[in-house]
Formats: structure tokens, sequence, C-alpha cells
């Protein structure tokens, strides 16, 4: 188990980058805790003259002290509000993005399950810096899409992306999730298995009960594991051969339609392969 654990670490350090005809792009793919999350944000923000991001949780001295050291704006969640700002992400001089599952908190950088990227990319800079400012109240456009495509929730229908990718998802799929309690993508699951997909789905015991989706998955025959041990706190759909999706939202309501949060979507194969490759080391450990 280790040397499978350590494998994955190496090939999660290599840097991909991804072209198109329109965009190129770098991503490099970290996991917390196997990663040193919090020094990624430490040492790319102070790297960087000017920073704004927008967490849902903001509690991590090393990344305050890192913030107030450079010119950086920060949106952070308020308890008052109706629904949640529960982004994590942050643009640093307007040509790299850090984002993913993990709000700077110890907790998950230290103890929980999660995802962290690094990407440059012009074209993702200008739309998450489109959010920033819708967020701000400031005029905002997004810039179209490309093959890295990013999606802003409830701007955009974050559940239609996925039920529309799952829809033509023909091998595979594979779920990390922190809570799960949108009923419509569970039943889009429970078709694709019965088609005779590969299903499967990791979720934490975390949850809200009452709307929790995994007896009706495990009902209908679902690999279903829930950890029940440090948060898994990704969200995250591996589809097929080629597709992942990832970001702040989870599958539920209150995702869908009320809170800000931000999905993204790779379609790339190597960047399929790590987070397949990260998924079974979360899958084969005694949860």
């Amino acid at each position: 188990m280790k040397k499978a654990l350590l494998a994955t670490i190496f090939f999660l350090l290599v840097i991909l980058l991804l072209q198109n005809e329109q965009d190129v792009y770098e991503i490099k793919i970290y996991f917390c805790p196997e990663d040193n999350c919090e020094k990624v944000y430490v040492d790319n923000i102070l790297n960087n003259d000017h920073v704004f991001c927008a967490f849902y949780s903001l509690s991590n001295e090393a990344i305050i002290n890192a913030l107030n050291k450079v010119n950086s704006e920060i949106i952070v969640h308020e308890g008052n509000r109706r629904g949640l700002m529960h982004h994590k992400f942050c643009v640093l001089n307007n040509t790299h993005l850090i984002l993913g599952s993990a709000n700077p908190t110890d907790n998950d950088f230290f103890n929980n399950h999660n995802n962290v990227l690094l990407i440059k990319s012009s074209r993702q800079v200008e739309r998450y810096t489109a959010e920033f400012n819708r967020l701000s109240g400031v005029n905002y456009n997004y810039p179209s899409n490309l093959d890295l495509k990013s999606y802003f929730c409830p701007y955009h229908s974050c559940q239609d992306v996925i039920l529309n990718i799952l829809n033509s998802a023909e091998e595979s799929v594979f779920v990390l999730s922190f809570t799960f309690t949108d009923h419509d993508i569970a039943r889009s699951l429970v078709r694709k298995n019965l088609k005779g997909l590969d299903v499967k789905v990791v979720t934490d015991n975390f949850q809200n009960k009452q709307y929790w989706v995994e007896p009706f998955l495990s009902k209908n025959s679902i690999d279903v594991k829930v950890n029940t041990g440090n948060i898994q706190h990704n969200k995250v759909f591996i589809i097929d051969d080629d597709i992942v999706i990832t970001g702040s939202y989870n599958p539920t309501r209150a995702a869908h339609t009320i809170n800000n949060e931000n999905l993204l979507v790779i379609e790339n194969e190597q960047v399929n392969i790590i987070y397949k490759e990260y998924f079974y080391t979360i899958w084969n450990r005694n949860i």
C-alpha cells in the first residue's frame, strides 16, 4: 500500500502541459494531506505581487501571514447570507490559479482528503477573475470556454453540466464526494450502472442523513464506500478515460441552487489517469 501511494504521489508531481489550437495551459496537481498543500499556497502567494482569493473558510495562519505580505484582496463567506460563498480559489498576478476542494484551514491541509490544482491559463484566469468581480459587485463577463472548462454556480447550472457529462459516459464513473444529497445525479449513476458501466462512489459519513443518497445508491447495486476517518472532502467525478470534474461543488441541492461554487471540467487523458490512481488510493483504504 505504501509503495502504491508513493508511486501515486510521484505521479502527481509531474507538470502537465496541455494544448489545443487556442490555448496552452499548465497544471500541477496535489492531494492533501499526502502533499504539503499549505506550502503550495504559501509559496505561490509569496511569489506573486497581486493576489485575490475567494474562500469559504480561512484560518490557516501561514496563509493569512502570506496574504498580509502581498497586495491581496480576499472574500470570505459571511454567515448571515443566504447560501454559501463556497469557493476555494486564488488568482495570482493575473497569470495563475489555485483552486480545488481544500479550504485554507489546518484540517483541510493536514487531516482531510482534498485536491488542489495550480493552473497557468490566461483564459481560465480571465474566467475566475470575472467570478471574483461578480462576487465583489463589479462588472463581469465570462470569456468563452475551451477544452479546460469552468462554470460558476448559480450563474451556470452546475448540476446540468454534471448530468450532461454523465449522460455521455460509456465505460466508468468514479465519484469522490464530501456531501452527496442530489438525487438527480444519483439516479443518473444508477442508470449508468444498469447499462453495465463501472460505477464507484466514496462519500463521507459527515452528512445530512435525511437526504443522503447512499442508501438509494446501495439499494440499487452501486459500489459505495463511506469514509468514517479523516473527512473525505474532495468533490471529484472521473468519467471514462478522459474527463475529470473537480472544484468546490458538492452534489447537493444548495450547491445547485443558492451557493456560490466553481466547477472545473478537464478533458485530458493524463489528468484522468492521475485522478483515477488517486481515487483507488482512497477506495482501497480501510474505510
